[in-house]
């Protein structure tokens, strides 16, 4: 409250606080966000030759002394492969490992890398050669 000069005392009005929207901006032009909006909303499809790598759980039993029964403990493993190439899958502890690997992999063969958690597909990178 803020008294004036006639004695009178009036409540101060404070600014009311807006909520804003954020703004919304037409689409880019951009080639890569062009690529990603159609990539999104389109469903991928894994070709021969892909290279994928799989997020996997791996259980271990663990029992010893002082445990009534033997529990499980889950860890992640990650499954290197190619599509279509049976026989010939490597499995690493490290995702960091794991993505070194499949990247190098899909670099050499020159196709499409992608990564599989579960049902969720995601591109990561596509080393065809731009000609194809």
């Amino acid at each position: 409250m803020v008294p004036e000069r006639h004695g009178a005392v009036h409540q101060q009005h404070k600014p009311e606080l807006q909520l804003t929207r954020p703004l919304r901006r037409a689409p880019s032009d951009d080639p890569i966000e062009v690529a990603e909006r159609m990539l999104s909303s389109s469903q991928l499809i894994v070709h021969d030759g892909d290279v994928v790598m799989a997020r996997e759980v791996a259980g271990i039993w663990r029992g010893g002394p002082g445990l009534e029964t033997p529990t499980t403990l889950t860890l992640s493993e990650y499954r290197v492969s190619v599509r279509g190439v049976r026989d010939d899958d490597h499995v690493f502890a490290v995702y960091d490992r794991a993505v070194a690997d499949a990247e190098a992999l899909a670099a050499l063969r020159q196709v499409r890398l992608f990564y599989s958690d579960g049902t969720a597909l995601t591109l990561l990178k596509d080393y065809r050669l731009s000609s194809e």
